[in-house]
């Protein structure tokens, strides 16, 4: 099953996950999406974002966004 978010929003807030890349000294993160999530955007799995439930309900380009 696609999941059409990039893992780990299902066990990492995504405030924190920010924090940590940005104390890790990275000035740049590269996020890969997919055709399908593009043409699709389909509404992400409440599953799929688990720890951040600011974004549940939402489609998949929103929470790329």
């Amino acid at each position: 099953m696609d999941r059409f978010v990039i893992n780990g929003l299902d066990v990492v807030n995504i405030d924190t996950l920010a924090h940590n890349i940005s104390d890790m000294g990275f000035n740049c993160v590269r996020l890969v999406y997919s055709l399908e999530m593009y043409l699709k955007d389909p509404i992400v799995e409440d599953s799929a974002v688990a720890a951040n439930p600011n974004l549940y309900g939402m489609r998949a380009l929103t929470v790329f966004e």
